[in-house]
């Protein structure tokens, strides 16, 4: 029998010296996480699941941090990079990270979600308390994240049942392994032991630095990403997790009405505060990091390297999806393999091949077929091979005729694209190579079908 369920049984035995606060807050959190309000219930295969400890790498790590084990913890995602933070929160109140996991699948585009059935994984700030706790997942384990929350509603914004859920299978969703997904279940259950009620979820398309905001700085989701950043930054220079409020279709961090007035994310904000040290100090280094990020995407010559590096990042993002999907035989699905074809149809149209690569000359060059066309007859097209290297053609006019917001490159491959000559050193922006995968089957098993999304 395991440790929460030991002191789960001798808490209810007769006699009300049994039934402190704490016993009863703590009755209540089990039958939440268990599912069902009947304990007895509890004790099959969705409890040994949901009440697996923490395993012991995790509880030494804590003991280096300097953490208890029931400490309260704080989730941060990131798309892009396919990583979910763990973070607990030390005696003096600052969080430490814990474990970085890798996302095992992520749905969707980066941007947020707009409205149900569109297949794109959540971007914003959440909370999640007991009752969102699911051991009877159909993916193994699951939280919901708390999609939509207030400021989502304040923009229209539907959509149900966002996880982050086991099975490594997503549609709509963060997927992670089976057995990650306990690891992080196991770390929400102990805080929510520990007396911590509610814990917040940081969803972001990219870690917000100068080189990821000049990479996409064109994207139409880049004004809300620039909000995401003020959120980002709050935590980022104090490693408290900030309070977050909505008013006038806005993100508020760390903000307290002054006038004794409630923040609605529908309507006008009431006179408000933030600390001003905190208010200065995140004002400096967003001010700070969009000066970097200026002169990261002036690097750029010409709107055709801008755009392939960002194209190039977009088709990494998809290819590492895909080639995880094969690997655990799941099925890429159609609108996937048509984000993956529109991405390829624009590398060919700015005038290089599918895979990024600068395409070879030809004796007598031919017209321009779509990836899409020439996947109908060849599906292996899904998957290019590298070309010869070769130089970036330059497409840019006089100069000074170009005001297009610059793109730098962030992880295209070396031997695509050189670098260019005015690149910043020390910014973190510089080519390199990219692996890709191998030729994809086609042959996968079904992913089970999501509820709404």
């Amino acid at each position: 029998m395991t440790g929460q369920a030991f002191e789960l049984q001798h808490s209810v035995r007769p006699g009300f010296a049994r039934y402190t606060g704490t016993a009863i807050r703590r009755l209540a959190i089990a039958a939440t996480l268990c599912g069902t309000l009947v304990l007895a219930g509890c004790f099959g295969e969705e409890f040994e699941k949901a009440s697996a400890p923490v395993p012991k790498a995790l509880i030494k790590e804590m003991t280096k941090l300097g953490v208890e084990e029931r400490a309260p913890i704080f989730i941060r995602i990131f798309k892009k990079e396919a990583e979910l933070e763990v973070w607990k929160q030390a005696p003096n109140g600052e969080y430490k990270l814990l474990k970085t996991f890798e996302i095992c699948a992520w749905s969707g585009a980066l941007g947020p979600k707009l409205k149900e059935g569109d297949r794109q994984a959540p971007e914003g700030f959440y909370t999640v308390g007991p009752s969102q706790m699911n051991p009877n997942s159909s993916f193994h384990l699951s939280f919901n994240i708390g999609f939509p929350n207030s400021f989502d509603k304040a923009h229209d914004r539907t959509g149900s049942f966002l996880m982050v859920h086991g099975a490594c299978s997503s549609a709509g969703c963060y997927s992670m392994e089976d057995s990650q997904i306990e690891e992080i279940y196991a770390l929400a259950r102990e805080a929510f032991w520990g007396g911590q009620k509610r814990f917040q979820v940081h969803a972001f398309p990219f870690r917000m630095t100068p080189a990821n905001m000049a990479l996409f700085q064109t994207d139409e989701n880049m004004p809300f990403w620039r909000t995401l950043k003020q959120g980002y930054e709050h935590f980022e220079l104090t490693k408290v997790a900030p309070t977050v409020d909505a008013c006038d279709g806005a993100y508020l961090f760390n903000a307290r009405p002054t006038d004794g007035g409630t923040f609605d994310a529908r309507k006008q904000c009431p006179a408000y505060e933030v600390p001003e040290n905190l208010k200065t100090a995140v004002d400096a280094k967003i001010a700070e990091d969009r000066a970097l990020e200026e002169k990261i995407a002036a690097a750029y010559t010409t709107p055709t390297e801008r755009r392939h590096a960002e194209l190039m990042s977009r088709l990494d993002i998809e290819l590492g999806r895909m080639k995880k999907f094969e690997d655990r035989s799941l099925a890429y699905s159609s609108i996937e393999k048509r984000r993956l074809l529109d991405i390829q149809d624009q590398l060919v149209a700015l005038g290089y091949n599918a895979d990024g690569s600068i395409p070879v000359p030809a004796a007598t060059a031919a017209a321009p077929v779509s990836v899409a066309t020439k996947a109908a007859t060849d599906p292996s097209v899904l998957v290019p091979s590298l070309a010869p290297p070769g130089p970036v053609p330059s497409v840019a006019g006089p100069a000074g005729q170009d005001a297009t917001p610059a793109l730098p490159v962030q992880s295209l491959p070396a031997q695509a694209l050189p670098a260019p000559a005015n690149a910043i050193p020390g910014s973190g922006f510089a080519p390199k190579p990219q692996p890709r995968p191998g030729s994809f089957s086609g042959q996968s098993a079904a992913i089970p079908a999501e509820k709404k999304i």
